[in-house]
């Protein structure tokens, strides 16, 4: 029968028409379903689950099993645990096949091309009926669904998300998993895939804290930038005297940035001082590591300490300071500060 336009069709079949379009979705993921014979399947056939005992997992210090490994379609899996399981998931973590075009997976036991006109649409089909088996497990108080995907489908997947899950919060996360890069014919080089965090109800991220961070001394960085390319005259900000009491070998005083035409030796020091610069062994010039304001501030916390005095250098001090990671990872708990020595710098591990 051949199709005919809107001016050939009948007042019903019109009427028919425009019913049919307001039931559609006026925003939001649109794809053609394709039917899929396991689902089919599984509306007139009960999946059943048989033990293999050989093959149970068992705990190494009691006989009782700990784990449950379900070996079959992924489709029948879910529809069973629905039977026993429904609402009394945490968590699930799917790693679904990522469309690339490679005979990869199959839809009804054909392999999905590259090629196939219909191939997101397969793929999509695929992944709705089995999201909406995995809400169904979710517990709708606490739970999180964890869903990987490459830039194939990450835009499809995270519509249909958004579709399946309209109350949960939802998250993408990019994974690096190549840092030297994938590098493919005329494309950007592919050093990333990505993860869909779905949250449910109260369900929160929480920081982990890495305890054998905690045993593991803070390292100490040079405040003072020795390479030559870091030289004086590269910045304005970042070459100015710090005075250190030469009998408590406390920093008591910060001075103001240099310029760039104004000789070090004018610049005196209060009494019983040194005004120590950024200079190498080799008398070259180079500059610190932050401006004179980041610096009165870490100076505050305890995140600089003054070094040993060195009467025949033309750095009289060597002056240590604490990079922006460790302090993150002080002020968040996961370096634990135990004191400050005698020169007012903490004492982390």
């Amino acid at each position: 029968m051949n199709e005919k336009t809107l001016n050939e069709c009948s007042r019903e079949e019109l009427l028919k028409i425009i019913a049919s379009l307001r039931k559609q979705k006026k925003f939001g993921l649109v794809w053609e379903d394709k039917p899929e014979l396991v689902a089919t399947e599984c509306t007139v056939k009960l999946p059943v689950v048989k033990e293999v005992p050989e093959m149970a997992v068992v705990s190494a210090e009691t006989s009782a099993p700990t784990n449950i490994i379900i070996e079959g379609d992924n489709y029948h899996a879910l529809s069973v645990l629905n039977y026993t399981h429904a609402g009394k998931v945490d968590v699930i973590y799917i790693d679904p096949p990522y469309n690339t075009g490679a005979r990869d997976w199959k839809y009804n036991n054909d392999y999905v091309d590259s090629n196939d006109m219909y191939r997101h649409s397969k793929w999509l089909s695929m992944m709705e009926k089995r999201l909406k088996l995995a809400k169904s497990l979710l517990n709708p108080v606490n739970s999180t669904l964890i869903c990987t995907i490459d830039e194939k489908e990450f835009i499809h997947l995270g519509c249909l998300l958004e579709q399946i899950f309209p109350e949960a919060k939802i998250q993408m996360v990019t994974i690096l998993i190549n840092l030297s890069g994938t590098g493919r014919t005329n494309e950007f080089t592919r050093t990333n895939e990505f993860a869909f965090f779905v949250t449910i109800g109260e369900a929160k991220i929480l920081p982990i804290v890495d305890e054998s961070v905690k045993s593991k001394s803070v390292t100490w960085a040079h405040l003072h930038r020795s390479e030559i390319t870091n030289g004086r005259a590269k910045t304005k900000a970042q070459f100015y005297p710090i005075f250190v009491d030469d009998g408590t070998k406390r920093i008591v005083e910060i001075g103001e940035p240099l310029p760039v035409d104004v000789d070090r030796h004018t610049v005196k020091a209060p009494d019983g001082c040194t005004a120590v610069f950024p200079v190498r062994d080799d008398e070259i010039e180079t500059m610190w590591g932050c401006t004179p304001d980041e610096l009165r501030r870490r100076v505050e916390k305890g995140y600089v300490r003054v070094g040993t005095y060195r009467p025949n250098h033309p750095q009289k001090y060597a002056i240590g300071y604490l990079k922006t990671g460790v302090i993150k990872d002080i002020e968040s708990g996961v370096v634990e500060v135990t004191g400050y020595d005698d020169r007012g710098a903490v004492i982390a591990s």
